[in-house]
């Protein structure tokens, strides 16, 4: 990255102390590197390490578990996809964090190894960290005759904790029935770089679900979601390294990439201004490996086939709509019996009537199966409701059906007036008129209720008063 080639590695600071020497040497992943940066670069117990918790972590797991390494060289060919990238210990989460792999080894360890992720929960349930009692076990076949399995999982960063009832640190789908229990089409690691080396020869046993929330150990993890990886069976007491290299490297656990397009990233430039991209195989590939769901989340709903989707979708629609409307329909019933509906009285059907019937003096209202009668003179104002009109008296409001120009001119004019589009008062109980800079006005009732008096009826309002 600072010289462009290794010739122009100059032997002051960056050269080997030995001036017989090359300032160069042969680095692990790359070609070569200057030897003030090789002779620092690696070894157990270097200072380097010291500073790194992941890396710490990363060795401990080495030699107590014998569990091998999961990642690969990103820098040859062939190529060959990471296994589980930033969100594995035993792969690239060793130096997580946003500096990348190019800052894994500064002091102190602030972008690249200041935190290194969690084990996967394959390691975690194969270390003993975390139960098997904890984790929801499930297998392909019995999935098929069962259904969907529904299980709340705790963030992976707490799974190893003791788990409230009903709570579970992750999911696991052990694959079964008749061999190869890996049903996914072979694959050429040497000429696909993102083959997992799955298929009738492949190792893989189950499939893991776990949930990655940046708190704690997954603070420097590059996002929050669902995390989906395949992976071998836990071989405990087996010499470390021995899980098998179908993924063209030694592997045991393969993260499903909701993304796996090429991210189109540029990794560094050289000192000349050329950009060199990330390749294929770098593991930052996978920082958006993480499944999402919801609105905004990216993921794409596929629809099938269109005509039996549209009328599955049609009737679904139409299904909700309709029981909407009812719930609507039984709910207004019900707040009208315990409301009560006020009514006008009809005609009879013989007879003279006792009172007008364009100008009724009472109205009947119908509350819980009981009816009564409302004088005219002891309503104290009305409000337009939608289809209705509120009657107020005496601290009730009785729904009218009814408009509000309907209603107006079956009031005797000299007692009810109209002040608002939304009100009629009864002036008997009208206290006070307190004007409003903007033309309108409001009224006190003796109730204590307040109405609005719009500036286009406070004329009429004088008249009558």
């Amino acid at each position: 990255m600072m010289f462009q080639n290794k010739e122009d590695i100059p032997h002051a600071v960056w050269g080997n102390p030995n001036p017989k020497k090359p300032n160069f040497v042969l680095s692990r992943y790359v070609d070569w590197t200057s030897w003030f940066a090789g002779e620092q670069q690696w070894g157990e117990s270097s200072i380097r390490q010291g500073e790194s918790s992941g890396t710490i972590t990363h060795e401990i797991s080495h030699n107590i578990f014998s569990v091998g390494d999961n990642n690969n060289n990103p820098y040859v060919t062939p190529y060959h996809r990471v296994g589980s990238g930033t969100w594995d210990m035993m792969d690239r989460g060793s130096f997580n964090g946003p500096g990348g792999p190019h800052n894994r080894w500064q002091v102190p360890a602030q972008y690249g190894a200041s935190m290194g992720a969690e084990h996967t929960l394959r390691s975690k349930v194969g270390m003993g960290f975390v139960p098997n009692s904890s984790v929801l076990r499930v297998n392909r076949d019995g999935l098929a005759q069962s259904g969907l399995a529904v299980a709340d999982v705790v963030a992976r960063a707490v799974n190893a904790e003791p788990q409230p009832a009903g709570i579970r640190s992750g999911i696991q789908v052990f694959l079964d029935g008749a061999a190869p229990v890996d049903k996914e089409p072979a694959c050429d690691v040497n000429t696909n770089p993102l083959c997992d080396g799955g298929g009738p020869s492949g190792l893989w046993t189950n499939y893991s679900l776990e949930t990655v929330q940046r708190i704690g150990y997954g603070s420097f993890e590059p996002d929050n979601g669902v995390l989906i990886a395949k992976n071998k069976a836990w071989a405990a007491g087996a010499t470390r390294g021995t899980e098998g290299s179908q993924c063209g490297y030694n592997c045991f656990t393969w993260v499903e990439d909701a993304h796996p397009a090429d991210m189109n990233a540029v990794d560094y430039y050289k000192p000349d201004g050329t950009p060199i991209m990330r390749t294929v195989a770098d593991y930052r590939q996978l920082n958006d490996a993480l499944f999402h769901a919801g609105t905004g989340s990216g993921s794409q709903y596929e629809f099938g086939y269109w005509p039996r989707e549209l009328l599955y979708e049609f009737l679904k629609d139409w299904k909700a709509y309709v029981i909407f409307l009812l719930i609507i329909h039984f709910y207004r019933l019900l707040l009208l019996r315990l409301q009560g509906e006020a009514r006008l009285l009809a005609a009879p059907d013989t007879g003279t009537p006792v009172e007008a019937i364009e100008k009724p003096e009472r109205f009947l209202v119908r509350k819980l199966g009981t009816e009564f009668l409302v004088s005219a003179r002891d309503i104290e104002w009305l409000e337009a409701a939608e289809n209705y009109v509120n009657l107020h008296v005496r601290g009730r409001a009785y729904p009218l059906r009814s408009t509000m120009a309907a209603i107006q001119d079956r009031l005797d004019p000299q007692q009810f007036v109209r002040v608002h589009r939304s009100y009629i008062v009864n002036l008997g109980f009208l206290e006070q008129i307190e004007p409003l800079e903007t033309g309108d006005a409001r009224l006190v009732l003796k109730g204590g209720a307040r109405i609005p008096c719009s500036r286009r009826y406070r004329a009429a309002l004088r008249g009558a008063t």
